[in-house]
């Protein structure tokens, strides 16, 4: 009881914020994201942002656009260096709530699907007295699906601040990637 009196003194109107939510919002939010062992990139903070459409009070359609700027080493002859990539995820899917705990946070789950795009600008390297050599542009697209957890809390009607770990599975069926994805960020609503 001692913490809800704090976290109501801090945070004035969370904890009686029961109001119904809005119909769609947008979601701007930062990510921290770690990618299989097989792709080679190292972790890579992430920025994007959600469009939330809740037809009913615990669903909700959800539609993604990520953006994460990462690199991956590689050898050339006793060279080594790092590649920049960029990996853009546009993905759609639903959430739904599935309790709140002690009257703090809405716990869901969600999950989405789409389509994971890493790309590489060309570059040229210098192999001193063996001259020059360039590594050619590179893109792939490889589908994925994403599986978590999320965590919201509403400060308002039409704001609200959530958390979500989720699990990324990238295909090809022969070369699954499972990829470790946290999201944050603030629920603004628009309708």
């Amino acid at each position: 009881m001692c913490w809800k009196l704090v976290v109501a003194f801090l945070f004035p109107g969370i904890l009686l914020s029961q109001e119904k939510s809005p119909l769609m919002a947008l979601t701007p939010f930062a990510s921290y994201q770690m990618f299989g062992r097989s792709l080679g990139f190292d972790p890579a903070l992430g920025y994007g942002f959600h469009l939330f459409f809740s037809p009913a009070s615990r669903l909700a359609i959800v539609g993604s656009v990520s953006y994460s700027p990462t690199s991956v080493a590689f050898d050339l002859i006793g060279y080594r260096d790092r590649l920049d990539v960029s990996v853009t995820m546009y993905q759609i899917g639903a959430s739904y709530a599935l309790m709140t705990l002690a009257n703090v946070a809405d716990v869901g789950v969600a999950g989405r699907a789409g389509v994971m795009r890493f790309s590489r600008e060309a570059r040229s390297i210098s192999l001193g007295a063996l001259g020059s050599t360039s590594i050619p542009e590179q893109s792939e697209s490889r589908s994925v699906l994403s599986t978590g957890l999320v965590l919201s809390r509403s400060l308002s009607r039409m704001i609200s601040i959530y958390l979500s770990p989720e699990l990324q599975f990238t295909t090809p069926v022969s070369n699954t990637q499972g990829n470790y994805s946290i999201s944050g960020g603030l629920a603004i609503g628009i309708l």
